[in-house]
């Protein structure tokens, strides 16, 4: 199969798309065997499953997998391409997996299992943000000069089913898990001993950790959302629904118009009673010091003037008051 040259893989993709991240290794490394070889993978087709007779609380047992496609040219890969369904609990193991056997590298942080964003967006962008850093993620790690080539990242995308990696039993179930069997072994419970056997098993405590943790996310759930998610399918219903909701807008915008246009209205007619109460002083103070006759002009023709101005301030006030008790 002939593969098609792309450019080399320089960071974040910003819009977060679907396309294939080749990611080439670095130009200082050009001289070396492995600077040929590249290694890209692709996720896609978000699926809902649901998960029968493992949960134990309501509501909390359906999950999203993933489609993680794989090319690549390198020799421990056994392939050219290969296609796995992994979901976000899996690409969590892989990343603790390889924190513990990579200690001391510099490993790309996975991506947050944020609940409250998923309860602020919905559910499809949700998925698709989470798709895009999953990809990105994958990209990080494909890109690394040694994790590209661990164990961890090989049987991640190559082992089909359900992911050979086993999570790694974390410092609270342990915990839990010896806080119950403490109190029998002191008092000498030979049946709570720990087989040998046994101490290669997960913690037990991780399971009452999982009903805890799924019964949290069911209440942040119910709290959160207060409504289920209907589509709604009456083609006439939501015709009727969108109209309601245009002529809505429409009326709020008229609101604000009419609430402006008042404030204008009463704005105008407080000048035209502060242009009347100036003009009667003008007229007041032409007639009192009349020197010639043209200034008794002037005081009449003020006076007129004064009078006008207190009548249209007057109306203002007056249509006003009707204008706020009809829109009231």
């Amino acid at each position: 199969m002939q593969m098609q040259s792309s450019l080399p893989y320089t960071g974040d993709d910003s819009n977060g798309g679907s396309r294939d991240l080749d990611i080439r290794s670095s130009p200082s490394l050009s001289s070396s065997p492995s600077s040929s070889r590249f290694l890209s993978v692709r996720v896609s087709d978000p699926q809902k499953v649901q998960e029968q007779g493992s949960s134990l609380v309501p509501g909390g047992s359906s999950y999203v997998t993933y489609k993680f496609t794989t090319h690549t040219n390198i020799p421990s890969y056994l392939g050219s391409e290969f296609c796995v369904k992994r979901r976000f609990r899996d690409v969590v193991i892989l990343a603790n997996r390889l924190s513990e056997s990579y200690r001391g590298y510099f490993i790309p942080p996975p991506p947050d299992k944020s609940v409250g964003e998923s309860q602020v967006m919905q559910k499809v962008e949700f998925i698709e943000q989470r798709r895009a850093a999953l990809e990105k993620y994958l990209a990080r790690l494909a890109a690394h000069p040694v994790l590209r080539h661990s164990d961890e990242l090989r049987k991640f995308l190559l082992a089909e089913g359900r992911l050979p990696l086993q999570p790694s039993t974390d410092i609270a179930s342990r915990m839990l898990d010896g806080a119950v069997k403490l109190p029998l072994q002191i008092f000498g419970d030979t049946s709570s001993m720990l087989i040998p056997h046994e101490a290669a098993q997960p913690a037990r405590g991780r399971v009452l950790l999982r009903m805890f943790k799924e019964l949290k996310q069911s209440v942040t759930n119910d709290w959160s959302s207060g409504k289920l998610f209907v589509i709604e399918e009456d083609k006439e219903f939501m015709e009727k629904k969108d109209q309601l909701t245009n002529l809505e807008r429409q009326l709020s915008y008229a609101s604000q118009q009419a609430e402006i246009w008042v404030k204008g209205q009463q704005e105008v007619g407080a000048v035209m009673g502060d242009l009347g109460l100036a003009l009667i002083k003008l007229a007041k103070f032409e007639g009192e010091n009349t020197m010639v006759t043209c200034q008794c002009g002037f005081a009449a023709d003020a006076k007129r003037s004064a009078t006008a101005a207190v009548k249209a301030s007057r109306f203002y006030r007056e249509s006003n008051a009707l204008s706020v008790r009809h829109l009231g």
